[in-house]
């Protein structure tokens, strides 16, 4: 969704751009995607021939790797003149990201996490960039479109906002959609306040109604920014659902559903953004924990943290790429 959120924006900014996607053709999403697609047997990161290939072919200006991708493809698209960016968005994709050998065929390496998640540039990493001379690297947070409010009308009295993600994870056995939908409901039934369910453009169940709950299959990206900007609060996963729900003012309660989530989550625990509970006691900590007075305390913490969309910065920089020709170069220090 990140990639495509990214593409929305640069087509807003660059009315004339030309975007292709190269994706699986397993992709759950590969059916929604508004752009021209060029699909891969799996991943493309796997398919080092056929995405240069690509490259060859479409003779891009930019290639972004959305924590994907091989040197050897990075590599290929400098060669060919194209400029190349690196999206992080763990420790694991970020320490990829600081190989020598990908620095060396990248321009830009956004981290799109808060530099309090994961630490901010540590002196290995430091001492790599003034080694290799680049790329340009920048904390970005999440990247989403501009709000804009959905088809449907929203509750006057006011909501709290659910969604786990995209909605195909398992945990604990259960289909996470369907776990965070029941958690909701119990939620919405005995505290009077309506919950907007979204489901997740990668839910294939057929749950389409429960008590207390307005369920919506899917938002998009500009839709669910609305949607999550007005609630009173959100139950929420720990990928990046998380860190727009703080970048947009709202108070969480997260669960871990992913294997990076619990780090994750304890970081925005620890900033006082929102609270934690296990999978099984979603609804009981929201209705236990999640008083007024703390509610009000993490809006608080929220607005010290001074978070935002990282959608402009990232627009930015791909336009300081274009203005320039092609790959450069980067003091980053």
């Amino acid at each position: 969704m990140r990639s495509l959120h990214l593409a929305h924006g640069a087509c807003e900014r660059w009315p004339k751009a030309e975007i292709l996607f190269v994706l699986s053709r397993e992709a759950p999403y590969l059916a929604t995607v508004p752009y021209r697609v060029e699909q891969t047997d799996r991943s493309p990161t796997h398919h080092i021939r056929e995405v240069n290939q690509l490259v060859d072919r479409f003779n891009p200006d930019v290639v972004v790797f959305d924590c994907a991708g091989r040197v050897a493809q990075m590599r290929h698209a400098r060669r060919r003149g194209s400029a190349t960016v690196f999206i992080s968005q763990h420790r694991r994709k970020r320490r990829r990201g600081f190989k020598i050998g990908r620095m060396r065929a990248c321009d830009l390496h956004w981290i799109v996490q808060p530099d309090f998640v994961d630490g901010g540039l540590t002196r290995l990493e430091r001492l790599k960039l003034r080694m290799v001379g680049g790329p340009r690297v920048t904390f970005l947070g999440p990247i989403y479109p501009r709000p804009r409010p959905p088809a449907f009308p929203l509750p006057e009295a006011g909501y709290f906002f659910c969604c786990a993600g995209g909605g195909s994870t398992e945990v604990a056995g259960r289909n996470s959609a369907e776990l965070f939908a029941e958690a909701a409901s119990e939620v919405a039934v005995r505290g009077g306040l309506t919950g907007i369910m979204v489901m997740g453009p990668s839910y294939a169940g057929s749950l389409e109604s429960l008590p207390g709950l307005r369920i919506v299959p899917s938002l998009d990206g500009a839709e669910l920014a609305h949607v999550l900007a007005g609630a009173r609060f959100a139950m929420v996963g720990g990928g990046d659902l998380l860190g727009q729900t703080a970048s947009l003012g709202v108070p969480a309660v997260a669960t871990p559903i992913g294997p990076d989530q619990p780090a994750r989550i304890a970081a925005y625990r620890r900033q006082g953004t929102c609270l934690v509970a296990r999978p099984a006691a979603l609804a009981a900590t929201v209705r236990e924990e999640l008083t007024a007075d703390r509610i009000a305390e993490m809006r608080t913490a929220i607005q010290s943290l001074a978070l935002g969309n990282g959608m402009g910065e990232a627009l930015d920089q791909l336009g300081d790429l274009l203005t320039a020709g092609g790959p450069r170069g980067y003091n980053p220090l």
